[in-house]
C-alpha cells in the first residue's frame, strides 16, 4: 500500500541540475517530516519514504509512501480513515482532500499567526483556535495542534519548505502536489511566517541541552557571507552541519567588509554550541548549531606548480 505525492523545485534549470550533495540533506529533510509526523499522530505504522526517478523537464522528486512490513499493513487497515497517509498530508499540507471539503492544514496556520503559533485556546470536540495579531481565530483538530507544537515538525517542515528557497538561488517555489493534483506552495512571501514559526516556543514539553564543542575544524559550504548570522552550512570531517548560526562579531565583520572570502577548501577552527531540543513525548532529537568564536582562518592556497623550463634549468 503506498502513497504518491510530488516534491518539486519550481524555476531548477533542468539542464543544470543541483549538487546531489545540496539535494540529499532537503531530501531527507521531507522524508523526516512525514514520518515525524506519523510518528507524533501514534499511528502505529512504518513509513517507508522512496525517491522515484526525476520527470522529464522539470526536477521533480516522487515520494511513495510504503506502510512498512506487514503487522502494519495490518495495523492500517483496522484504523479509521482519520488516520490514513492521504490524510496525514491533509493535516499538514492541506492537499489531497475530497472535492467540496475544506482542510486546514499545519502550513495554512502559520500563515494565518505570522509563525507565532503561542496564542490558541482549547476548544470543544479536541479542536483548538489559533489567533493572529488582529485576534482574528483559526480553528483547527486536535491532531493538526499536535503537529503544529512538535519541535521535529518545526525543524523539518523549516528545512523542506523554506530552507531550499536558500540553498538553490532561482527557484520559485517549493511545491508538494497529491496524486489529486492539490497543491502546497511555499514561496518568498512565507518567509516571515515560517521562520517566525522555526523559533516559536512551542507548548510541547522540551528539553534542550547546549554542549560546548570547541577547537573543530570545519570546510565553508553554504551561506551568505555578507554579515548575516544564520543559515550557513559547514562541513566537519564529511558531515553537513546545518543550520549554523554565527554571533563571533568579529568574524561576522570580516564577512561584510569582504576582509574575509570564504572558499570551499578553506579550513577554520572555531569554538561552537550544539543547541539540542528532544521532544518529553516522543524523544525526537533536533539539533542547531552556532558558531560563537574563530579561533583560525587558514584560506586555500592553490599550490604552485613549476614549469619544466624552470626543473631544468636547476639540473643545470
Amino acid at each position: 500500500m503506498s502513497t504518491e505525492l510530488i516534491y518539486k523545485l519550481d524555476g531548477i534549470d533542468p539542464e543544470m541540475g543541483v549538487d546531489v550533495y545540496e539535494i540529499a540533506p532537503v531530501l531527507m529533510q521531507f522524508g523526516n517530516l512525514v514520518r515525524a509526523a506519523a510518528d507524533e499522530l501514534d499511528m502505529g505504522v512504518d513509513i517507508d519514504v522512496r525517491v522515484k526517478p526525476f520527470a522529464e523537464g522539470s526536477w521533480i522528486a516522487q515520494f511513495v509512501l510504503h506502510m512498512g512490513p506487514i503487522q502494519s499493513l495490518l495495523a492500517y487497515l483496522g484504523t479509521p480513515e482519520g488516520q490514513s497517509v492521504e490524510h496525514l498530508l491533509a493535516l499538514l499540507f492541506g492537499i489531497g482532500v475530497p472535492a467540496g471539503v475544506v482542510a486546514i492544514g499545519v502550513t495554512k496556520v502559520i500563515r494565518h499567526v505570522k509563525g507565532n503559533v503561542s496564542r490558541f485556546t482549547p476548544g470543544a470536540s479536541g479542536t483548538f483556535t489559533y489567533y493572529d495579531e488582529s485576534d482574528r481565530g483559526i480553528t483547527v483538530l486536535g491532531d493538526v495542534h499536535t503537529l503544529i507544537q512538535s519541535p521535529t515538525i518545526q525543524t523539518t517542515l523549516y528545512g523542506s519548505g523554506m530552507a531550499p528557497l536558500d540553498k538553490f538561488p532561482g527557484i520559485d517555489a517549493v511545491v508538494i502536489e497529491a496524486r489529486d493534483g492539490s497543491q502546497e506552495r511555499i514561496t518568498e512571501h512565507d518567509r516571515e511566517a515560517f521562520t517566525q514559526y522555526a523559533k516559536s516556543e512551542l507548548a510541547e514539553e522540551v528539553e534542550e541541552t547546549i554542549t560546548p564543542v570547541n577547537g573543530i575544524y570545519l570546510h565553508p559550504h553554504r551561506g551568505s557571507y555578507e554579515g548575516e548570522g544564520t543559515r550557513y552550512t559547514f562541513i566537519n570531517d564529511g558531515n553537513s552541519l546545518w543550520p549554523v548560526t554565527i554571533t563571533d562579531e568579529h568574524l561576522l565583520a570580516d564577512l561584510k567588509s569582504a576582509a574575509i572570502k570564504f572558499h570551499g577548501l578553506d579550513l577554520i577552527r572555531v569554538d561552537m554550541e550544539w543547541h539540542q531540543k528532544k521532544n518529553a513525548k516522543t524523544n525526537a532529537v533536533s539539533t542547531r548549531y552556532v558558531i560563537t568564536r574563530m579561533v583560525e582562518y587558514i584560506p586555500y592556497r592553490q599550490p604552485t606548480q613549476s614549469s619544466l623550463l624552470d626543473e631544468e634549468a636547476g639540473d643545470g
